[in-house]
């Protein structure tokens, strides 16, 4: 594929965009949060909140009391509700300006939309409906995906290089957050074996 606007070398962090419905953030993003505090300590890099919406500094707080390192707040009268093109005008702006290494959506209507404009937009790859994803161990630039597909029968493992071989930046991903752990009962059967003693039950007749 071509060149993204900018090359791995010149970017740095960790993007979650956070949806919300301008009073809370959703939870897909904050489950996002987690896996992206992960990569990026990972990466030794930091963790920023990407909020795009109108009189979104409560969200910001919210953002940062679930341990986000930095906030990039994007307000306008114009962002107060989803729209594709100026969304994505507006995501694309305050990508080059920042130059993140990843950023990572939900895997939403929204997120799916936002993530494939943004892709041609910034000429970078992007993998779509992923699983997990990972930083290969002895290049923590290259960020492997994993995709599955027929039902679930197969997972692929995706990396997205420029067509110089280099890792692309930024690196888009739409992500499912991870499912639920499956709750184990707290009840434990015990099964007593009686032994011998002094008492003996009882009729209740001759109580």
């Amino acid at each position: 594929m071509a060149d993204s606007l900018y090359g791995a070398e010149q970017a740095r962090g960790v993007w979650v965009w956070l949806e919300h419905d301008g009073e809370l953030l959703a939870s897909v993003s904050l489950e996002l949060l987690a896996k992206g505090r992960e990569l990026a300590d990972k990466a030794g890099e930091p963790l920023t909140g990407f909020i795009l919406g109108h009189e979104a500094g409560s969200l910001a707080e919210e953002a940062l009391s679930r341990g986000v390192d930095e906030i990039v707040l994007g307000e306008n009268p114009l962002l107060k509700n989803y729209t594709t093109d100026l969304y994505c005008a507006a995501a694309a702006e305050a990508v080059l300006k920042h130059k993140p290494n990843l950023l990572l959506l939900g895997a939403t209507p929204d997120g799916r939309d936002l993530a494939g404009r943004l892709a041609v937009r910034l000429r970078t790859g992007l993998t779509a409906d992923c699983t997990n994803m990972e930083m290969k161990p002895e290049d923590p630039s290259l960020l492997l995906s994993e995709v599955t597909g027929f039902g679930g029968g197969i997972a692929a493992i995706i990396a997205c290089l420029s067509r110089s071989g280099r890792p692309c930046a930024p690196f888009l991903s739409s992500l499912h957050p991870p499912p639920p752990l499956k709750r184990r009962s707290p009840r434990q059967s015990a099964r007593p074996t009686p032994s011998a003693g002094r008492t003996r039950p009882v009729s209740p007749a001759l109580r």
